[in-house]
């Protein structure tokens, strides 16, 4: 996150940029499709305390970061607060830029509006990416949400 501060004012020094690393899903509510954000951690601990009691976001505080290597982007992170410990190290290979993207790779880098709250029970589907031999194979899973 870069700039962040009170709409309308100039963005917040320190507090106001920082790494983030969530794990989130892609939901519909009510036919609408949405963002369900599972965790996302960072490292300032006051925007964690302000985003959790003020947008009621999931965000947790730690050790985040988000480095580029060469043709490596490496994201790192150990939490501390609130919801125990939780570590991750994850290394990606960046490769060319996508000139014509297939449908999943649309669906992967849209915007997507925040849904905060699901009030029903909701049946979530999840597209993966899995290697499967030589052959990168998208994966339907579906869990439910209550």
């Amino acid at each position: 996150m870069r700039g962040i501060g009170v709409p309308g004012l100039p963005a917040v020094p320190y507090l106001g940029s920082f790494a983030e690393v969530n794990v989130r899903t892609y939901v519909r509510r009510n036919g609408i499709p949405g963002v369900w954000f599972c965790s996302l951690d960072i490292n300032r601990l006051l925007p964690t305390i302000v985003a959790r009691t003020t947008y009621t976001l999931p965000y947790c505080f730690g050790r985040a970061s988000n480095k580029r290597v060469g043709d490596e982007l490496r994201s790192v992170v150990k939490r501390q607060w609130p919801r125990g410990e939780a570590h991750t190290n994850i290394h990606l290979k960046i490769s060319e830029t996508i000139c014509e993207p297939s449908p999943l790779e649309v669906f992967l880098s849209a915007r997507w509006g925040y849904i905060r709250r699901l009030e029903v029970e909701t049946c979530v589907t999840h597209r993966f990416l899995i290697r499967d031999g030589h052959c990168n194979a998208p994966r339907l899973f579906r869990w439910m949400i209550r």
